[in-house]
């Protein structure tokens, strides 16, 4: 069989809509010796005969009967492969790659996903958890549009920062720990238990920086660049860990304020400048810039 024609195969279904080539001709707003020409060729390209006309009659051969559904599924296929290329060239994505730093916790992010899927239910959501060191050649090669971070991933200009909520760090521990019933918790609280260092979240340095300024030396329970198994770790009993205030994926947790220092972070919407031109992208940064982020809290 010859690579068929998908006009010729559009024009044979509409042919078998009316079986009646001067009706389908105009309905197709082509000559009907235009018509029987297509036919015929889309015949010789399927190797046999799909129409047989009787006098004023024509009929579907056993051949042409055999072959409408494929056709249809050859005409809906290719009809959505149009459609899909016609949004992205106009950046109306059918799909809205997002990046994830992993130190970032589902439940502010879901919420808002849901919220802003019942507005744009044609959009699909691909989300990607992704670490510091990932997330800026990810975003600038086009693998994810959007990302969310809680620390600028690059120190130059390349990234335009939207800040959606700030949230606090906390003490984490298992229920039964001894900090669980306490109202807030000091860094030098903090430094007398076993500690569950959590590798890759960015306030990392920062709170070991404060705790080595004032000779506080941690010791490490374990180290790991998973977040859930750092937090499955202390919920266990483990350990201790600080942590972003929504950050946490596992249950068993008590989260209690650490109060010296008080530790606060910024979590935003990063975008490579340039991708923000896009519908898609625009009307997702407008919906999270003005989303209620205190309301999921």
């Amino acid at each position: 069989m010859d690579q068929l024609d998908l006009r010729r195969v559009r024009y044979f279904l509409k042919l078998t809509e009316t079986l009646n080539f001067s009706e389908a001709a105009s309905l197709l707003k082509v000559t009907q010796s235009g018509l029987t020409k297509s036919i015929a060729q889309l015949e010789k390209d399927v190797g046999g005969q799909l129409l047989r006309r009787e006098g004023k009659n024509t009929h579907l051969t056993q051949l042409g009967e055999s072959l409408v559904e494929h056709f249809v599924q050859v005409d809906q296929s290719a009809r959505r492969a149009q459609e899909a290329a016609r949004r992205l060239v106009q950046g109306d994505m059918p799909v809205l790659r997002i990046g994830l730093m992993c130190t970032i916790g589902p439940h502010l992010m879901a919420d808002f996903l849901a919220a802003y899927h019942r507005i744009v239910p044609d959009l699909e959501f691909v989300i990607r958890d992704l670490n510091r060191s990932e997330l800026s050649g990810t975003l600038l090669n086009g693998e994810v549009d959007v990302a969310l971070v809680g620390a600028e991933i690059t120190a130059n200009q390349r990234f335009r920062y939207s800040e959606l909520y700030s949230e606090p760090m906390v003490v984490a521990c298992a229920q039964n720990h001894r900090f669980a019933t306490r109202a807030s918790i000091s860094i030098e609280d903090v430094m007398q238990e076993p500690y569950v260092d959590r590798l890759e979240c960015e306030f990392r340095d920062t709170f070991l920086s404060e705790a080595y300024r004032r000779d506080f030396v941690p010791v490490f329970a374990a180290r790991t660049d998973r977040e859930e198994w750092a937090q499955t770790l202390v919920a266990k009993g483990a350990g201790v860990s600080v942590l972003p205030q929504h950050s946490t994926v596992v249950p068993g947790l008590a989260l209690v304020p650490l109060n010296d220092p008080p530790l606060m972070r910024t979590v935003s919407l990063a975008v490579p400048i340039g991708r923000e031109d896009t519908v898609s992208v625009q009307t997702f940064l407008k919906a999270a810039r003005t989303h209620d982020w205190g309301a999921s809290s």
